[in-house]
C-alpha cells in the first residue's frame, strides 16, 4: 500500500514550494507569487510556505476556459 501511495504523490505532488512552482508554470517569482495569491494556493506552516498544487491547477485551467 506504501509503494502505491508513493507512486500516487510522485507523479501529482500534492505541495509545490517556490522553486517548483516557478518550474511547473514557467514564470518568474513575481508572477507565480500573484498566480498562487489569486488561486488561494498559499499554505504556511511555521516559517515555510507551500503552495496547494491542486488549487494552482484548478485556477489555471479556469485561465483557459
Amino acid at each position: 500500500m506504501k509503494e502505491q501511495i508513493r507512486s500516487i504523490t510522485d507523479n501529482y505532488p500534492i505541495t509545490y514550494d517556490m522553486k517548483s512552482l516557478r518550474l511547473v508554470l514557467g514564470c518568474g517569482r513575481y508572477t507565480a507569487e500573484k498566480i498562487a495569491e489569486e488561486a488561494g494556493a498559499r499554505i504556511k506552516i511555521g516559517s515555510r510556505v507551500l503552495y496547494d498544487a491542486n488549487k494552482i491547477r484548478a485556477y489555471i485551467a479556469g485561465i483557459n476556459e
